[in-house]
């Protein structure tokens, strides 16, 4: 597969831009020729979750090429797709840095920036002080108070008012990046406007924030402080590009750029887990919830061990191994919180490899507060279901032979063995794809892989569970799992 990159230009800088420029689009290839002034010597797309994703340039000019830097300016945006026997679009994002060069084909630029997601990340909460624009709070306590009206404050409402309303309030304001350049795909009127919202809280029970409209967040990113109230223990926050529709794009979808569009992902984590939306255990099985959960709807993608990996560096390790979970909730101090949600171990564990403990603190409470103990049992019991397996589970790094940047953060990849052996199932953490002026590769960085079928995952699940105990189901006022585990 080759790159095909299109930037979409505003052509009115008036200090670097040619005069006679118009707004547009600009193509850049990697043919080469008279009439092609331009090509691309490298190109490279990286994704992770829950971060800002890149892109790379390198781009060469012919004999009587105009300087890029004329034509392409910073707040330019770009598509970068890959051509082959489909398109497949990789990036939508902003020319953030350029870099002129002189190597010996002649002039060359490097073009970097960021995806679609620098435009919250280089949007601050501001309000004008002179202006008395958030006298004592009202507007940000307004703005709070939608997320519990209108989603009851869950980890996906409070995600959205920050990303959306506020990020609105600095629209009008003038304060932020609300208008796209000619010919960007899948817009309609403002940036915030065209951005699809993927929303999945079926994994736990409905959690609501505590308290929101007492916080204050001024003169903070609405990127990162979407992601403090995204609830990340528990759930998921990233950017892609997704099918117009607003669901996750599949392999078998057009992927051109006129056919996807930008969107935001806020998921519960998708792993399998015991606890139904009910908060109630299922009685140490998981036939139920477990066998149903998102993970196995993910989007799958098949490679093969022999032909299609260059490099598996992916291990295990003692580091990864949990065998104390808690889930806290802001209830009042250690004592309440311990009492009230407890603390899940594994006795023999502790044993035999010591204390491993994870403690998570969360912003989110039950919606009732007679389910409080219930919603906490139901947080404990995922931990204990994604951190349990981990010592067991393969993550590392996966260098593919070829281009596949249909594989996307947050799907699944199974790699396969051409003499049957049992196939290995990653969860994709991190992927890029890369041109280096004769090649296309994707590299990925897998987590949570699994030797072995889906149904061997739930029946390791299955023998792990019974090993768990709860401070809450030992001694009427003990909350030290080293006492219930009989260590001390």
């Amino acid at each position: 597969m080759i790159p095909q990159v299109t930037a979409y230009c505003w052509g009115d800088d008036p200090i670097e831009v040619l005069p006679a420029r118009r707004a547009g689009k600009l193509s850049l290839t990697t043919k080469r020729g008279a009439a092609f002034p331009f090509t691309c010597a490298a190109v490279t797309t990286a994704k992770t979750i829950g971060q800002i994703g890149s892109f790379e340039l390198q781009v060469l000019g012919h004999p009587g090429a105009p300087d890029l830097l004329d034509i392409l300016a910073d707040g330019d945006w770009i598509d970068i797709s890959w051509l082959g026997q489909t398109e497949i679009t990789t990036m939508r994002g902003i020319v953030r840095r350029r870099l002129p060069l002189r190597i010996a084909e002649g002039p060359s630029w490097t073009i970097s920036g960021d995806d679609f997601t620098g435009v919250w990340d280089q949007t601050t909460v501001w309000w004008n002080p002179i202006a008395c624009e958030d006298l004592g709070g009202g507007l940000t306590i307004a703005n709070l108070l939608t997320a519990v009206r209108d989603g009851g404050a869950t980890p996906a409402a409070m995600v959205r008012v920050f990303l959306e309303r506020f990020f609105r309030d600095m629209e009008v304001r003038g304060r932020t990046l609300g208008a796209l350049p000619p010919g960007v795909p899948r817009t309609a009127g403002s940036f915030v406007d065209s951005v699809k919202f993927l929303v999945d809280e079926s994994v736990l029970p409905r959690r609501v924030a505590f308290t929101p409209h007492g916080i204050s967040f001024a003169d903070q990113n609405l990127w990162s402080t979407a992601q403090e109230w995204s609830d990340s223990s528990f759930a998921e926050l990233h950017t892609d590009l997704v099918h117009p529709t607003g669901r996750l794009l599949r392999p078998t979808d057009d992927q051109s750029p006129q056919n996807v569009a930008m969107g935001v992902v806020i998921r519960d984590r998708p792993f399998p887990t015991d606890c139904d939306p009910t908060g109630e255990l299922e009685d140490g099985t998981v036939a139920g919830q477990a066998s149903a959960s998102p993970y196995w709807r993910l989007p799958l993608h098949q490679v093969y061990r022999e032909t299609e990996v260059l490099r598996e560096a992916t291990s295990t390790s003692a580091e990864e191994r949990i065998n104390v979970v808690s889930a806290r909730p802001p209830l009042g101090n250690g004592v309440t919180q311990f009492s009230v949600a407890g603390v899940l171990y594994d006795g023999a564990s502790m044993r035999k490899h010591g204390f491993r403990r994870i403690e998570v603190d969360t912003r989110y409470v039950a919606q009732s507060l007679a389910n409080v103990a219930g919603v906490a049992k139901a947080c404990r019991i995922a931990l204990r279901d994604w951190y349990a397996p981990s010592a067991y589970l393969l993550s590392g790094p996966i260098a593919l032979a070829s281009a596949r940047p249909e594989i996307r953060c947050g799907d699944r990849v199974r790699v396969q063995n051409i003499d049957g052996r049992q196939p290995t199932t990653y969860y994709v953490e991190s992927v890029s794809t890369s041109f280096d002026g004769l090649k296309t590769r994707t590299s990925l960085t897998g987590v949570r892989g699994w030797k072995g079928t889906d149904q061997s995952y739930l029946s390791m699940l299955r023998a792990l569970q019974p090993l768990w105990r709860d401070t809450v189901d030992s001694m009427v006022g003990d909350i030290n799992p080293e006492a219930a585990a009989g260590l001390v």
